[in-house]
């Protein structure tokens, strides 16, 4: 697994959508037993994370992510690089 340096507190994308602090790094963790679908609110965007997955996502300050309602929880956290 990659180092990272958290640098906010994580919050739950599956309750609501949210910039996740205005960061551009995320660290996104589905605590689900499934695979789960993430939206960039803002383009539309979206793709799948794996259950029990942790992906590093790049992407604008502004950009708000949305992982859906009901299920597990994802978990999103700022992060300022990984190594």
């Amino acid at each position: 697994m990659a180092a990272i340096k958290t640098i906010g507190v994580s919050v739950d994308i599956r309750s609501a959508p949210d910039t996740v602090g205005n960061a551009k790094r995320v660290s996104l963790i589905n605590t689900h037993t499934a695979g789960a679908l993430v939206v960039v609110v803002s383009t539309g965007h979206n793709f799948y994370i794996g259950a029990g997955e942790r992906v590093i996502v790049e992407k604008a300050a502004s950009d708000q992510l949305d992982g859906g309602a009901g299920g597990a929880s994802i978990w999103a956290t700022p992060v300022a690089y990984r190594g």
